[in-house]
């Protein structure tokens, strides 16, 4: 039964300081009904090591002997969530506190309204999910000036009306639950809510990117058009004996289509999609797409908005993906000369993840109002200039987020190294992006930087003052495990906020430091407990 809070009370454990302390390896896996073990242990992998193509085609055998050469460093939690069982969960604690305070702004309930909550939890069978939803109805039904005999009233109403909407088959009182949140939300958010429906089940959704894609399909607007769209909003396609469910000749009644296996035999039945504004697809492994193949999408679906597949690889770009005028947001991995005529792509907004020979003037002038850039591949052709560069990116001047992945495997990652810019204001260098024994941080530097991220490197002496980072406000060193010390002269910096070290054990002497000379100008200007410090794990 969903809605218990089964996932919310493992999660409070998980995150709990005693089990950090006691756990420095946590891994969270989220397992459902079509989940392989093959996934599974992917899943595991994940937390220690990189995932590439080679890893994907080793079998279950060999994937569970990485996964225990691994689990075999130390101690470790392994949460395995959403099983399917039979079991049933006997104890649950209610949100009552939560609801109650929710509900009254105040974390007791009146007197003369005490039975009849009781009365209404009890008609929710203690399912938490069905007891907020109730909560949120009875703040509407009343307001704080409403005298108690209204409010009696009003309680009586919703209590009759909880006893007849459960009164059906516990089968689908979750739904009938859900459905009754959904018929209260503004039509302009119902369209929001139905699109998670594009994303596979235990999909951890990123926020950027669901949002990106409500704005390209057009639900986020000043006055929303997306209206009382309940019906044929979205069909996911899924493998069945005879092909497909539903089958391929359907996908012309619908508007938005996911679909997270089989994709190559879905794409070579030729579907035919004239309706179609999003193509999603979240597989867990890539797929390269055949030269016969890669025509298929654009020749199916000539009115797409969102094109979110990022697990197939395109061996070329076919120019007819420019002739999709409509488009908003797509992640293809390389780009084909555009004609001097072609003014499509300045209509484009978000574009990861192309590859370095995509960047070059001629591209980037066609999609000159990009907001989101993501470039994956050998980085070090960027820099050579032999094909596509660096300086190409300044045609971008609305550009937000640019994400580099130096892909260059099975070559180790510093075959090139990169110049960063320096109007940067967040940098976040993961995955041994970052790699040298030493930095001393050069005058001029990073004058604008706010956010500095550092995650496994084998830096161990950083040399710095203040007026390197002068505006910088977080810095994340994240298993930084050689590294001795953060400079102690960031102290310095008057809008440094936060400073969290996670498994960057001999830094952490300094880090006191920096947080006892915070600490001590926050007293003398009043204002304490602005700096926030985070050492994990934490030391005996």
């Amino acid at each position: 039964m969903p809605g218990l809070g089964k996932t919310t009370l493992a999660g409070k454990i998980f995150r709990d300081p005693g089990i950090l302390y006691e756990f420095p390896t946590r891994i969270w896996v989220y397992v459902s009904q079509d989940f392989t073990r093959k996934n599974i242990f992917l899943a595991i992998l994940r937390e220690f090591t990189r995932i590439d193509e080679e890893m994907y085609h080793k079998t279950d055998q060999e994937l569970a002997r990485l996964v225990a050469s691994d689990l075999e460093r130390g101690k470790f939690l392994l949460v395995m969530d959403d099983v399917w069982t039979a079991e049933d969960w006997e104890k649950t604690k209610l949100l009552c506190q939560r609801a109650i305070r929710w509900v009254f702004g105040k974390p007791e309930c009146p007197p003369e309204l005490e039975v009849l909550g009781k009365l209404i939890v009890d008609q929710c069978d203690r399912l938490p999910l069905a007891i907020v939803v109730i909560g949120g109805i009875l703040v509407k039904k009343f307001s704080a000036s409403d005298d108690i005999s209204a409010k009696r009233n009003a309680w009586t109403k919703v209590s009759n009306s909880v006893s007849t909407y459960l009164s059906e088959d516990p089968g689908r009182r979750m739904e009938k639950i859900i459905a009754l949140s959904y018929d209260k939300l503004p039509y302009h958010l119902r369209a929001c809510f139905l699109y998670l429906g594009m994303f596979p089940e235990d999909f951890e959704i990123p926020v950027w990117k669901l949002i990106r894609m409500w704005i390209a399909e057009g639900f986020i607007q000043e006055k929303s058009e997306a209206g009382n769209e309940r019906e044929n909003f979205l069909q996911e396609m899924k493998r069945s004996s005879d092909g497909f469910e539903p089958s391929v000749a359907e996908v012309q009644k619908f508007r938005r289509l996911c679909i997270h296996s089989s994709i190559l035999s879905f794409i070579s039945a030729r579907p035919y999609g004239p309706r179609v504004r999003s193509f999603v697809c979240f597989s867990k492994e890539e797929v390269a797409l055949p030269t016969e193949n890669v025509a298929a999408i654009p020749a199916a679906f000539k009115l797409l908005r969102v094109l979110e597949v990022k697990p197939i690889k395109f061996t070329k770009i076919p120019s007819d993906m420019y002739q999709l005028v409509h488009l908003r947001q797509m992640h293809p991995l390389l780009l084909p000369k555009t004609g001097k005529s072609s003014k499509e792509g300045e209509k484009l907004r978000t574009l990861g993840t192309v590859s370095p020979q995509s960047c070059t003037e001629e591209v980037f002038e066609r999609a000159r109002n990009l907001k989101k850039l993501g470039i994956r591949g050998r980085l070090a052709m960027l820099i050579d200039g032999k094909s596509g560069s660096f300086d190409s990116l300044g045609k971008l001047e609305n550009l937000d987020k640019l994400k580099l992945l130096n892909d260059v495997f099975p070559s180790p990652p510093s075959e090139g190294q990169l110049r960063l810019m320096e109007n940067l204001e967040v940098l976040k260098l993961k995955n041994k992006s970052f790699t040298g024994k030493c930095w001393q941080a050069a005058d001029g530097g990073f004058r604008r930087l706010e956010v500095l991220h550092i995650g496994r490197t084998d830096l161990v002496f950083w040399i710095a003052s203040a007026h390197h980072f002068p505006r910088l406000r977080r810095l994340e060193l994240h298993n930084c495990e050689e590294l001795k010390e953060v400079p102690i002269g960031l102290a310095e910096i008057e809008n440094f906020q936060v400073l969290d070290l996670y498994r960057t054990k001999f830094a952490a002497a300094s880090a006191k430091k920096i947080g006892d000379a915070k600490k001590k100008k926050e007293e003398q200007n009043g204002k304490v407990g602005a700096f926030k410090l985070s050492i994990f794990p934490v030391e005996e």
